[in-house]
């Protein structure tokens, strides 16, 4: 959950017309010096938030992705007029109707945006989005979840004389009331409406947020102190909770496209300790949930990766789950966080959902190297095809942040692809990051695909947090600059 300022959220709507290609290797040179601090967007990648009209500030962060042909939606948290944060960065104040929310059509012509309104029965809403389209073609449906306040919970909440709720140093707006959630669908393209639910009373206390498209039926999933809330819904009609996985959550859930005696099916992906990740997946004719399989032992929950030089901290979700493996048997990829000695690495697992009993493994060679901070992964499958449309090849890609061969406290993307060992490429140039002084700076970021995948591997895009439009300014609630930036990778 975001605990600042800006902590609502924005979704954009473009087709990325114009591939950025994938950005030059240097050879790992140490110390690299690119050059790009201070301009107005980092080298080699397009600008999602920036270029928008009446976009708010450079306050974007955490990104999720849903994409149907033509359409890539894109959405993440941002800062929101009545949102306003004290001068010295201690405090902030949260005014009824805080929707930081809108989205965007690009195709290829330029950029359209609305903002939704607020839904009936919400005071704000509060970021951790998630994203999911529904069934193929004209008549596919994009949803929406983000957390919220309802406007009873709002009500109880002390005030300012202004009307607005004060948040200041020591505390969160989670330590002042409970939180909900908001689910909006609507047709590619067009307006979204919010879907009812009686699961999101204002007595839950939600956190995190996921959604997946499986076995004929949309799911979301949020974390909910001691419990995880799932429900499902359609295109139409209400929300309804399914039961409760067997599973005591300790951070934000994950869902992902999974597979169980025969039927499509949503698997969740969750941590349940400090160091532990579990996998269990929903049986939709049996509304069961499978025995939980470990996934990791090891996993740093919510790491804090140190920048070197210059000391600054980043937490982060610090894992990413994907259906993979489309070709063989179902398979669910996790890539998540461990610590080692003083750095943060990454460990990408196989957890195979057709084998009796589902099992999973983390070979040695998907690790990233030793003295490197690895952190804030993403994890994509692509597809090659030939030209008669029959599947050819698969892959698995992660992308992450690394100071591979830097001691500047700068940071660049990589990509890799699952072989062995991993051969990372460069993604993107390097960037200083700009978390708050709370070391955030974004929890996740989310990755997509472009092309059809006939005869060439599809191209990789990922959406993150761009922090070169200025020199960076930390402060309790707020750090500026942080908008949105989307950099490609094109498989060889």
């Amino acid at each position: 959950m975001i605990s600042n300022a800006r902590m609502l959220w924005t979704l954009v709507l473009p087709m990325f017309a114009a591939a950025c290609g994938q950005a030059a290797d240097s050879g790992d040179k140490p110390n690299e010096d690119v050059g790009e601090v201070d301009e107005a967007l980092m080298p080699g990648t397009v600008d999602i938030s920036g270029t928008v009209p009446t976009v708010w500030s450079l306050g974007e962060s955490e990104t999720a992705v849903a994409k149907s042909g033509a359409f890539t939606y894109v959405a993440y948290n941002t800062e929101d007029p009545l949102v306003k944060v004290a001068a010295d960065g201690h405090s902030y104040s949260a005014c009824q109707g805080a929707i930081g929310a809108g989205y965007s059509l690009n195709s290829g012509s330029g950029w359209s945006q609305v903002r939704p309104a607020l839904p009936a029965g919400q005071a704000a809403t509060w970021g951790d989005p998630a994203l999911a389209i529904f069934g193929i073609g004209a008549s596919a449906t994009v949803f929406l979840s983000t957390l919220s306040i309802t406007q009873t919970n709002f009500n109880a909440i002390p005030k300012d004389p202004n009307g607005c709720v004060r948040v200041s140093t020591g505390q969160t707006m989670a330590t002042k009331t409970k939180f909900a959630a908001t689910v909006m669908r609507g047709p590619l393209g067009g307006a979204l409406s919010a879907v009812s639910s009686p699961a999101f009373s204002d007595s839950v206390n939600l956190d995190g947020g996921s959604m997946v498209a499986a076995g004929g039926k949309l799911y979301a999933a949020y974390n909910n102190g001691n419990t995880i809330l799932v429900v499902s819904m359609g295109t139409t009609g209400p929300a309804t909770q399914v039961p409760n996985p067997p599973v005591s959550p300790s951070f934000h859930p994950l869902l992902v496209k999974g597979w169980v005696a025969n039927e499509t099916a949503p698997t969740l992906v969750v941590p349940t300790s400090s160091s532990q990740i579990v996998l269990t997946t929903l049986q939709p004719s049996t509304n069961t949930w499978t025995t939980p399989i470990t996934v990791a032992s090891n996993y740093d929950l919510e790491p804090i990766t140190t920048m070197k030089s210059t000391g600054k901290t980043i937490r982060a979700r610090g894992f990413d789950a994907a259906a993979t493996n489309a070709i063989a048997d179902p398979q669910v990829t996790v890539v998540y966080n461990f610590r080692d000695g003083n750095f943060e690495r990454l460990q990408a697992v196989r957890c195979v959902l057709a084998a009796n009993p589902p099992h999973c493994d983390a070979p040695a060679e998907w690790a990233t190297p030793a003295s490197t901070n690895t952190f804030m992964p993403s994890v994509s499958e692509v597809m090659k095809f030939d030209s008669n449309g029959n599947p050819v090849g698969a892959r698995v890609y992660m992308s992450y942040w690394s100071d591979a061969n830097r001691s500047d406290g700068k940071v660049r993307l990589r990509f890799t692809d699952l072989s062995s060992p991993l051969n990372p490429s460069w993604g993107s140039q390097a960037q200083d990051p700009c978390p708050d002084t709370r070391s955030y700076w974004g929890d996740y970021d989310a990755m997509y695909q472009t092309g059809n995948g006939a005869n060439n591997w599809p191209s990789l895009n990922r959406t993150f947090t761009d922090s070169t439009g200025a020199t960076c300014v930390s402060k309790e609630f707020v750090a500026s600059p942080r908008h949105v930036s989307v950099a490609t990778f094109t498989p060889q």
